[in-house]
């Protein structure tokens, strides 16, 4: 499906790029007006997303040790949220409280070998797969895409994360999961656009043929 482009004029064009808000202005400038990663404009944004307020605030609560909040995963001030939404925002990667928060995503990861029983059943013939707090893909999904957004693609857990989503997905109805089992789907559909984002923040020219076919097809 091929979706007609938007567009940006006057005054809409205006708010969205206002430089107030450098978050959304560079997302803008790249995802809308396709303007390159690159370009003097979009850096100059980039640079200033760190400077804002609430930002500063986010990253003042860093305990020190690559957490944030209430543990892993409760929402929303948790270390895996938090990590989510200041890679979404585009907060640079080599600030310190980021690369711990990465390194302790990375090593947070479990590997679905040591599951046993129900919960070891939709991960059958995944080789060298992972999953983070509860062996769910909509849990795991987080703590992958954070590690590729900054830099992190190659990293052996990384790449299990990716080959387990590609493992768990059921192209005609969503995703295999242990929480969905009693319910009224078959799988679960939710999880859909959380790990797209993994496979999205993936480079094009990183991407197999597969994950592309994936991505099209959703």
């Amino acid at each position: 499906m091929t979706l007609d482009p938007i567009r940006l004029d006057g005054k809409l064009k205006d708010c969205l790029t206002d430089k107030s808000d450098p978050a959304l202005r560079a997302r803008v400038l790249t995802d809308l007006l396709d303007c390159p990663a690159d370009n003097r404009q979009v850096l100059l944004a980039r640079r200033r997303v760190a400077d804002q307020l609430w930002i500063k605030a986010t990253l003042a609560a860093h305990k020190g040790d690559g957490t944030w909040g209430r543990g892993f995963c409760a929402k929303y001030d948790a270390t895996n949220w938090v990590m989510l939404q200041l890679s979404e925002l585009g907060v640079p990667a080599d600030l310190e409280p980021l690369q711990k928060g990465v390194q302790h995503l990375l090593a947070a990861a479990r590997s679905t070998g040591d599951l046993r029983g129900v919960r070891a059943r939709h991960f059958e013939g995944c080789l060298d797969g992972v999953y983070w707090h509860y062996p769910a893909a909509c849990l795991a999904a987080h703590p992958a895409t954070v590690p590729i957004r900054f830099g992190h693609l190659k990293h052996p857990v990384t790449q299990a994360a990716l080959r387990t989503y590609r493992h768990l997905l059921d192209q005609a109805e969503g995703f295999n999961c242990i929480v969905t089992d009693d319910s009224l789907q078959p799988a679960c559909y939710m999880t859909v656009p959380k790990v797209l984002k993994a496979f999205l923040a993936v480079p094009r020219d990183a991407r197999t043929t597969q994950d592309e076919g994936r991505l099209t097809l959703s």
